[in-house]
């Protein structure tokens, strides 16, 4: 997977001899982008149950949603550029990684105030892993064939905004 992901030399050239298979590179980085589309979405569908269960306000309950939006948003721009710095491969780990302990953190949450920090620490995690999906996208795909495969990452991404919209809106 190196191949493809890390910056070689210090160019903007990226070297390609490490992988034989691009699409296998598509397939894990576009099923990390619907992990984070299920979880956004298993949590809409939680929240009686988690109101319920660890006794939370509403007030509680928006910021399990609101502080993900915003961590997620905040990191977006930074860990594109940091991509760019230590390694698409690295970072993409490195937040899928956390992204992975913080779900665990959500669901071993036993109060309102532990799930409140595991979302806001998840939503650094998707947002330290999201925008390498763009980037290898874009360096691992010749540019006649980059539009269908941007088109592939799209739906993830359009639900995520629409999700966004009727979250803030309740």
């Amino acid at each position: 997977m190196t191949g493809v992901l890390e910056r070689s030399g210090g160019s903007d050239r990226f070297d390609r001899a490490g992988h034989s298979n691009p699409f296998v590179v598509l397939g894990i980085i576009l099923t990390a982008t619907f992990i984070q589309l299920v979880d956004i979405s298993i949590v809409n569908v939680a929240i009686p149950s988690i109101q319920r269960d660890l006794s939370a306000s509403y007030g509680q309950i928006q910021l399990v949603v609101v502080f993900y939006l915003l961590a997620f948003a905040c990191t977006l721009i930074t860990a594109a550029r940091l991509g760019d710095i230590y390694g698409r491969r690295r970072m993409f780990l490195i937040g899928m990684t956390a992204f992975t302990v913080a779900s665990v953190l959500c669901g071993a949450s036993s109060s309102p105030g532990v799930l409140v920090f595991a979302r806001l620490f998840q939503g650094l995690a998707a947002g330290l892993m999201f925008p390498q999906v763009l980037s290898v996208i874009q360096v691992t795909f010749p540019p006649k064939d980059r539009g269908k495969h941007w088109a592939s990452s799209a739906p993830p991404s359009a639900s995520r905004r629409s999700w966004a919209r009727s979250s803030v809106a309740c």
